[in-house]
């Protein structure tokens, strides 16, 4: 199946003035499940995803419509798991069902999550013809012994083979992700695995520090000593290289772990940051609408037998307090380098909160500039995002006390 024309992703007529919504699809099958890894994944070895879930995505967009009726779609990402096992006429089948029920933005960006050893030239040919029109690679390292450690599937090799690959069918919008602050790892070892992903042209790079989740074999070993995780200085000092190297080569760092070359930020990515409303589907996946926020079952056998009954396979819902949201806002717009826009920030919540924050913004210097109406982080301020919103978050709740 070959990718909705712009004609038939824009039939709906969307203006400028429809609301805008991006649409997550969480894939949970992988081949193997990585040792660091703590989403909802279900590993299948060399068996094939099963059709039934294809059946259900389709009809869980049937149910869920009046959500996506009448709105513009800007970014679509497959997500998981490991999307590439899917077949790509089931991603074609999803994005026309979709297409049928929302407008496309011309420009709409599609986004698969491709592990190498997964994918091969013909393979991510199809993929485009069916309308993905950028990849997020999983690289992790071109070191093989690391890749080892983290359980992936694929050799260093393969990776650069799957990047070779995805240039040759003719995917220029390409991400690739990294990982840092492995046990055993070298400063030099991040650097070059930076280097090859330059060289390679990739526009757009995440680069994710490793963290011990719980319930994950990882995790297991470092409690019981087997691992022992690297210290906060090593990891700070890659984190800090990887930025120099990176905005030397001409990328942006636009997000804590993401950098990009200019106009190829992650579009679906910028959704979450800045509390858009986005639907999800598939199990696991998340939702919201900028008030309420739900999310479906972490079981696929779940989620499939609930839509085969035509109904929701839904776990949970809540509504955002004021408060929460508020906590959200800040803590999402540090972790970004156009930092938190106090303009924006004054109108949802109020003009104390504003004073209480430009009055303040000296205690987080030289983590945090403020710049007109802007609170940005240092790229040192990005390495400390979490615990600065903890900070800016407590002073803006004792001064509403006041």
């Amino acid at each position: 199946m070959r990718a909705p024309d712009s004609k038939t992703l824009s039939k709906t007529g969307a203006t400028a003035e429809q609301q805008e919504v991006s649409v997550y699809v969480h894939v949970p099958f992988c081949v193997r499940k990585c040792t660091y890894c703590a989403f909802y994944s279900v590993p299948l070895g060399e068996r094939k995803p099963p059709r039934s879930f294809l059946d259900a995505l389709l009809k869980e967009v049937k149910l869920r419509q009046s959500e996506l009726r009448g709105k513009t779609v800007t970014s679509v990402y497959f997500g998981g798991g490991t999307p590439s096992l899917l077949p790509p006429t089931w991603v074609g089948s999803l994005l026309n069902e979709l297409a049928g029920v929302a407008s496309f933005s011309p420009s709409v960006e599609i986004t698969l999550e491709c592990n190498p050893g997964t994918t091969e030239h013909q393979s991510l040919r199809a993929y485009r013809d069916a309308g993905v029109n950028r990849l997020s690679v999983g690289i992790q390292s071109f070191h093989d012994v690391l890749l080892r450690f983290l359980g992936r599937i694929h050799s260093a090799d393969e990776g650069r083979r799957t990047l070779a690959q995805a240039r040759a069918a003719g995917f220029d919008n390409i991400s690739a992700d990294l990982i840092f602050g492995i046990p055993s790892q070298r400063i030099d070892d991040v650097l070059s695995d930076v280097q090859e992903l330059v060289s390679f042209g990739v526009v757009h790079v995440s680069a994710y520090e490793l963290t011990v989740e719980k319930g994950t074999p990882l995790a297991d070993r470092a409690r019981s000593g087997r691992v022992s995780m690297p210290d906060e200085a090593t990891v700070a000092e890659m984190f800090l290289a990887i930025h120099a190297r990176l905005e030397a080569a001409g990328f942006e760092h636009y997000e804590v772990s993401n950098y990009a070359h200019p106009g190829r930020r992650s579009r679906h990515n910028l959704t979450y940051w800045h509390r858009l409303p986005y639907v999800g589907l598939g199990p696991s996946a998340h939702s919201f609408n900028g008030r309420e926020r739900s999310w479906n079952s972490a079981s696929w056998e779940h989620y499939v037998e609930q839509l085969s009954k035509n109904e929701r396979p839904l776990q949970g819902r809540e509504v955002l307090s004021k408060s929460e949201a508020l906590e959200e806002e800040i803590a999402l717009s540090l972790r970004l380098a156009e930092g938190l826009d106090l303009d924006r920030f004054a109108a949802q919540y109020g003009e104390q909160a504003r004073s209480c924050i430009r009055r303040n913004a000296w205690r987080w210097s030289p983590f945090l500039v403020l710049e007109d109406q802007q609170l940005r982080p240092t790229p040192e301020g990005l390495l400390r995002a979490d615990q600065l919103a903890l900070e800016v978050l407590k002073v803006v709740a004792e001064c509403n006390e006041k």
